[in-house]
């Protein structure tokens, strides 16, 4: 996905605008693009979920501060997509999801949750080339740690080992002859101090 409009020109006041809504839409239906599909990875720039605002409140964070994350620009697109993966994994058990985002200089696993049943894990992982935690990193990974966060009252979230280390991710997907996939998303320490799964 490209978020904030900057992928077309698109005159909406939707964050991803309407013809990336238009493809997710098309893509999560019952006969879309994703329909023969066992695991979709959803990619951003930036993490789908963060901070909502009652971290950013914790945290001191300025609205500038997460300037370019949707789920402060637009958390209703954010429930929307969340309802989409949703509806496509409810009509096979064998289906799994993962989200993946970056460029926030810090790396780390969320668990996300619908009425507190598991849904799907978003790995967040920055370039190596970072340099480590800036100011918002920092208090959003402090604050949010281990922390529930509610995006609405059925979508919530939670972060777990979360790093300052450089890293990069790695997802592995694994699916057997019963067509059962497994699904490992990783993070790689850039000074080799080993693996974090999630």
């Amino acid at each position: 996905m490209r978020f904030a409009r900057s992928w077309y020109d698109d005159r909406s006041d939707l964050y991803l605008g309407e013809k990336q809504w238009d493809s997710l839409r098309e893509a999560f239906s019952d006969h879309g693009a994703f329909s023969q599909c066992l695991h979709v990875t959803v990619v951003g720039s930036k993490p789908l979920l963060l901070a909502t605002e009652e971290i950013r409140e914790k945290a001191a964070l300025k609205p500038q501060d997460l300037k370019g994350h949707m789920i402060h620009e637009s958390p209703d697109e954010v429930v929307q997509l969340l309802k989409y993966i949703r509806k496509w994994k409810a009509r096979s058990e064998a289906r799994e999801v993962t989200i993946l985002g970056g460029d926030i200089h810090v790396g780390g696993h969320t668990d996300v949750f619908h009425t507190n049943q598991p849904l799907c894990k978003q790995l967040t992982a920055s370039p190596i080339s970072n340099f480590p935690l800036d100011r918002v990193s920092f208090l959003v990974e402090q604050a949010g740690e281990e922390i529930v966060q509610f995006v609405d009252d059925h979508y919530s979230f939670e972060h777990h080992h979360w790093t300052a280390e450089r890293n990069y991710g790695l997802l592995s997907i694994f699916i057997n002859s019963l067509s059962e996939v497994r699904v490992r998303a990783s993070l790689v320490m850039a000074n080799n101090t080993g693996l974090q799964h999630g």
